[in-house]
């Protein structure tokens, strides 16, 4: 997978409220990509396209993540298989609806797959569609806090690192992902 390709799966897409998450973000080096819930930071690549100027708040999350460890490597056998969607029953697509054409659809952005579908990871819970996302990745490892289950959750894989916001838990007991 060459840069471009791994910056556009952690963007922003056409329904990101905010318009500067569609595209990557190019600033003190590095190529940083985010859709808000999901950061990802490569050292820059001048072929690939991006927005110049980082908002000062991604800049703390380099220097967090030097305060990161205790990566573990992600055991993805161990991530449980997707849910459907609800709002498309895993189409990823919602109805022609009049006369309006059938539509991607926003919540799955055409996966078919249940984005918070929630599992645990050690104290923390995260997205089951994000921790398979970082797994996908080349030597993907996460850290995870045991005293903060509301801290992001920090990631590095063979090229770069990134976090992910950790779910607040709305159940009581999560299907146990082992690392």
């Amino acid at each position: 997978m060459n840069t471009s390709e791994l910056m556009a799966k952690f963007c922003g897409n056409q329904y990101s409220d905010r318009e500067w998450l569609i595209a990557p973000i190019r600033d003190h080096g590095f190529l940083w990509a985010t859709n808000a819930e999901i950061l990802v930071c490569v050292p820059d690549d001048p072929n690939v396209s991006a927005n110049d100027g980082c908002p000062a708040n991604l800049i703390k999350f380099h220097e967090w993540f030097k305060l990161a460890g205790n990566f573990n490597k992600i055991n993805a056998e161990a991530i449980p298989k997707a849910k459907r969607c609800p709002s498309c029953n895993g189409s990823g697509m919602w109805p022609a609806f009049g006369d309006d054409p059938e539509e991607t659809c926003q919540e799955c952005n055409g996966s078919g797959e249940y984005k918070n579908q929630e599992v645990s990871v050690g104290a923390q819970h995260i997205s089951r569609w994000y921790l398979a996302l970082i797994a996908s990745l080349e030597n993907a490892q996460l850290s995870c806090s045991s005293d903060a289950p509301t801290a992001p959750m920090f990631f590095k894989f063979e090229g770069g690192w990134g976090c992910v916001m950790p779910i607040k838990s709305r159940i009581k007991s999560c299907t146990a992902t082992s690392l």
